[in-house]
């Protein structure tokens, strides 16, 4: 699980990343570079995440008889 801090990469080999869900409410901003298996590097994608507040939700647990 990747904890996101501010100016330091998050790196994975995988094609997803899964977050600790621990973002402060605000504006986080997030950039992408990908790095192929020869070393090219994409441009980077960055995306903005507006986190308002926070919701709890409820999990259903199923009984089992």
């Amino acid at each position: 699980m990747a904890k996101f801090v501010v100016n330091r990469a998050v790196t994975t080999r995988g094609s997803s990343v899964k977050v600790d869900g621990d973002l402060a409410i605000g504006r986080h901003r997030f950039q992408l570079v990908v790095v192929d298996s020869q070393g090219n590097r994409s441009r980077p994608a960055i995306v903005t995440v507006v986190i308002k507040g926070r919701r709890t939700i409820p999990i259903p647990i199923p009984i089992v008889r």
